[in-house]
């Protein structure tokens, strides 16, 4: 029996092979899986999120923001994970990075509950 490839096979396979590389500090290599994998599938969302944390890790705060901005854009949710990634933590004190956290935190309003506090019936 010939034991499985190791190859990965897919968008998705490429992805996690690419943070994994990412994780190493091996960033060239994670860069690369993540262009062939935009490549084939361009707004697969959280390649472009992954570029993006490449990109603060190497440094490069620009390439970063736009990553990440492209990223919120085709998934929302990478917005929550980006607030707390410590991955991302040097791109904080980018003014940059800021500006795009704020401009998209949903705005908070009051709730109202008819005048009437919720305890008293």
């Amino acid at each position: 029996m010939k034991p499985p490839d190791p190859t990965p096979q897919n968008a998705d396979e490429r992805v996690y092979a690419a943070t994994l590389a990412i994780n190493d500090a091996r960033y060239d290599d994670g860069v690369a899986q993540l262009e062939a994998v935009l490549r084939e599938v361009p707004n697969h969302d959280y390649a472009r999120y992954m570029l993006g944390v490449a990109e603060a890790q190497r440094g490069n705060a620009r390439a970063a923001i736009e990553h990440l901005r492209r990223a919120f854009e085709l998934n929302s949710e990478n917005l929550g994970q980006a607030r707390r990634d410590p991955d991302l933590d040097r791109l904080r004190q980018d003014e940059g990075f800021r500006q795009l956290l704020d401009s998209l935190t949903p705005i908070r309003r009051e709730r109202r509950t008819g005048g009437r506090s919720r305890t008293s019936r």
